[in-house]
């Protein structure tokens, strides 16, 4: 059930994943040790899933504020 369950969100262990994750790994510390600002593994990684990002209204913009 466990691995099912695995399956279901990640597929299977294909090898050209698994290699395209490493390499956008190690290409994002590379660059991050000749000094770029803000670079992110899943740039180089064309193949997996972008976090969404969160859309705030005015209220919780105003809420978030005023705390």
């Amino acid at each position: 059930m466990f691995w099912a369950a695995y399956r279901n969100l990640r597929g299977s262990l294909f090898i050209g994943r698994r290699i395209e994750q490493g390499l956008g790994g190690m290409t994002a510390t590379y660059l991050a040790s000749k000094g770029v600002k803000d670079v992110e593994a899943l740039s180089f990684m064309p193949h997996e899933d972008q976090p969404q990002e969160k859309v705030y209204t005015v209220d919780e913009i105003m809420m978030k504020g005023l705390t």
